[in-house]
C-alpha cells in the first residue's frame, strides 16, 4: 500500500472509530430511539421472525421503532403467518410499530375487489398467499385481514 493509501486508511479509521465513540455516547446521554425500516417480506414468517430477534438484540434496551415498508405477502410460503404477527405486533406497540401499505397488498386488494384484477395478483404470487390462508379464491380471504390491508 502506498503512503497516500495508508494516511487514507488511518484517517478513514479514526473517523469511523470517532463516529461510534460519538453515537455511543448520545445513545447512553440521551436514550435515542432506533428505527428499523423493513420492507418486502413476502410471506417468509419465519425470516421475519428471526429478524425481529435480531433487531432486539441489537437495541439492546434502547427504545426502538419499527416501520414496514409493505410486500408483507406473496411468493412466500407464509403470507398469512406474516400479517397475523404483524397485527399482533401493531395492535400491542400501536405508537412503535407502523405498517404501510405495498403494491402487492394493492394487488391483493384489486383482486378482491375487481375479479378481472385476480389474474394479475396470482401472476405476482398471489397464488402463493391463497395458499397460505387455505383458500382458492381473493374473495375467501378473511374480512379481518381485508380491512387491515385496507386501512394501512
Amino acid at each position: 500500500m502506498d503512503g497516500a493509501c495508508s494516511y487514507l486508511k488511518t484517517k478513514s479509521i479514526r473517523l469511523v472509530q470517532n463516529t461510534f465513540r460519538e453515537t455511543v455516547e448520545l445513545f447512553e446521554s440521551e436514550q435515542s430511539m432506533l428505527t428499523y425500516a423493513i420492507g418486502d417480506i413476502h410471506g417468509c414468517a419465519d425470516h421475519l421472525h428471526q429478524l425481529l430477534a435480531d433487531i432486539e438484540e441489537h437495541c439492546g434496551g434502547i427504545p426502538r421503532k419499527l416501520v414496514f415498508l409493505g410486500d408483507y405477502i406473496d411468493r412466500g410460503p407464509n403470507s398469512a403467518g406474516v400479517i397475523e404477527h404483524l397485527r399482533t405486533l401493531q395492535a400491542s406497540e400501536p405508537h412503535d410499530v407502523v405498517c404501510l401499505k405495498g403494491n402487492h397488498e394493492d394487488l391483493m386488494l384489486g383482486a378482491y375487489h375487481v375479479p378481472g384484477q385476480r389474474l394479475n395478483w396470482l401472476m405476482n404470487g398471489g397464488n402463493k398467499a391463497l395458499r397460505s390462508f387455505g383458500i382458492d379464491g381473493p374473495e375467501d380471504l378473511p374480512s379481518d385481514v381485508v380491512q387491515w390491508v385496507q386501512e394501512l
